[in-house]
């Protein structure tokens, strides 16, 4: 990733972290597929995050379904332990919202 994607990257999870939440979370989602094949691990962070994040409308993980894959698939690519945990806290918490599109990747994680 270059040091500018990774800055805000950074920026944007504590941004999130503050109690801030984007008006339009479909751009951050547009956002971290952009760089997450510079920095997957990041990527799944951040969209963990964003999707988590009280303020974050539904709409934020319901409608963007390849975006959202992308950056799993990418996270679990790694190989990183760490980065896989995010991709299963991810998958977890959007199964607990109802969404469950991406269930088969928790196989793949494990």
């Amino acid at each position: 990733m270059s040091r500018t994607a990774a800055g805000t990257s950074a920026s944007g999870r504590a941004v999130l972290r503050s109690g801030f939440a984007p008006t339009e979370a479909y751009s951050v989602v547009e956002y971290a597929s952009e760089v997450v094949d510079q920095e997957p691990a990041a990527a799944v962070a951040l969209i963990g995050d964003l999707f988590q994040h009280p303020k974050t409308d539904q709409w934020a993980y319901t409608t963007q379904q390849p975006a959202i894959r992308k950056i799993l698939e990418a996270g679990l690519a790694t190989g990183d332990l760490a980065t896989k945990a995010d991709v299963e806290r991810v998958i977890g918490y959007l199964v607990s919202r109802g969404e469950t599109s991406f269930l088969d990747l928790s196989a793949k994680a494990g």
